[in-house]
């Protein structure tokens, strides 16, 4: 059915994350409204590079916006031969993000949100489903932010390949698996594009076989699936650990960048603390640039505290003033907070915030935000502290503590006087349930 359009308030970023978000939104680009979209020529290869997949456009030549007319062509590099070329046809969208799996199969979201799959053997085109018609009414509303760009869901998502084998209840198949970040799940079979009904898994962090309806066959559907991202979690993760994660930023590889920090999500969302010992490896690695750290850091950060740890390395970001320029209000960086406090301190000195108090008061007392949200409650652009879980003192009869549970603390400031206007404060922190930490606002209702 038609789904309703809706405005969603977004938080204010620095100037320096924003560049990177754009660069990002040429990769994760949906279909076009009001806004001028661009679809960049995409080079992919397969996971064991034997194969390269191109999409190009010719209206790419003179970088026009919304691009059609995209050739892809399978190389196979192994005989040095082109397998196959399809070109665009006029009832397909231009691809926004693409996957090729090792047998050539090629699965693209294209523009409409529809998946394309082009069969191995000849590429001969098969419309998959509309993404956003397969997923609930209540997930579109809570979700998928409507803007001029279209609708935009995209973020921590992956999008894998992955078989069952003849030995498996389910028989050989070979299928492409879509994650979201709010951890839905469709699975579509390569052979004809029809989604797969694997019931209860499809919406579960913690699905495990017994989760699938259908009997022997789905729950085999559903173990490959969760095995498939498990192994590729690990060979994302486990490469950028023994690396330079920032390194793919620097030489504009947002495709690369964007999996990992896909992965971390995944880890976290998913509970898995064999992945610990990256996590940590990665939250010590640097950057140059703040941008790069921020982006990934904070989805660290996330995944850690999700999996039961407090970060122990500060969030690289600023608490920053505005000032009134001849353009308007801007950022004053030579006054920014950059001390970061110790995240086990930060939930005792937060008792003293007030309203009133200036943001120099705050920053002495918590040191720099974990991020930025738009509050609709308050109707207002706010930052927030994700408060760490800190055990109580110890009571007089030698009884063990209570920890107290992770809480957020959120404040707006007013920008002329930058003290606090009006905050907010949540318990348990709005990490523990739901996905609003990865959206940046409430979920609508």
């Amino acid at each position: 059915m038609p789904k309703p359009v809706r405005s969603s308030g977004r938080a204010l970023l620095p100037f320096c994350w924003c560049v990177l978000v754009v660069a990002l939104a040429l990769f994760i680009a949906p279909w076009a409204g009001a806004t001028d979209r661009f679809y960049p020529d995409r080079v992919v290869l397969s996971p064991d590079r034997t194969l390269r997949l191109e999409a190009k456009s010719p209206d790419n030549v003179d970088h026009r916006p919304f691009a059609n007319n995209f050739v892809y062509t399978l190389h196979d590099s192994r005989k040095g031969t082109v397998r196959w070329t399809h070109t665009q046809a006029g009832d397909e969208g231009s691809p926004m993000e693409i996957e090729v799996s090792d047998r050539g199969d090629v699965a693209a979201i294209v523009a409409g949100e529809q998946l394309l799959l082009l069969s191995a053997g000849d590429g001969k085109p098969i419309q998959g489903p509309r993404i956003l018609e397969s997923i609930s009414e209540a997930e579109w509303h809570s979700f998928v932010s409507t803007t001029t760009a279209g609708p935009m869901w995209r973020e921590h998502s992956v999008l894998r390949f992955f078989d069952t084998t003849a030995s498996s209840t389910a028989g050989e198949g070979h299928y492409i698996g879509l994650r979201t970040f709010w951890e839905r799940r469709l699975v579509v079979d390569l052979a004809n594009g029809a989604l797969v009904d694997i019931g209860a898994a499809a919406r579960d962090a913690g699905a495990t076989q017994a989760d699938a309806v259908g009997g022997e066959k789905q729950a085999a559907i559903v173990a490959a699936l969760l095995a498939s991202e498990s192994t590729w979690a690990k060979e994302v993760i486990g490469f950028a650990a023994k690396h330079d994660p920032y390194e793919p930023v620097r030489r504009g590889d947002f495709r690369s960048f964007h999996a990992l920090r896909s992965a971390v999500h995944l880890v976290g969302c998913r509970r898995l603390k064999e992945f610990l010992p990256q996590l940590r490896t990665l939250e010590a690695a640097i950057s140059t640039e703040p941008s790069e750290v921020d982006a990934l850091r904070s989805v660290i950060h996330l995944s850690i505290r999700r999996l039961g740890e407090t970060p122990s390395v500060p969030t690289g970001r600023e608490l920053t003033p505005y000032r009134k320029t001849d353009f308007g209000w801007a950022p004053d960086h030579e006054a920014a907070i950059t001390k970061a406090i110790p995240f086990a301190e930060r939930a005792a000195r937060s008792a003293s915030i007030k309203e009133g108090m200036t943001m120099a008061e705050v920053g002495a007392l918590i040191g720099p935000p974990d991020a930025t949200f738009y509050d609709a409650t308050l109707r207002e652009h706010c930052i927030d502290w994700d408060l760490d879980s800190v055990p109580a003192p110890k009571s007089e009869l030698g009884t063990s503590p209570i920890a107290a549970p992770p809480s957020t603390l959120r404040i707006a400031f007013d920008l002329e006087t930058s003290r606090v206007k009006a905050l907010r404060r949540f318990v348990p922190a709005i990490w523990v349930a739901g996905y609003e930490r990865e959206m940046g606002r409430l979920a609508n209702p």
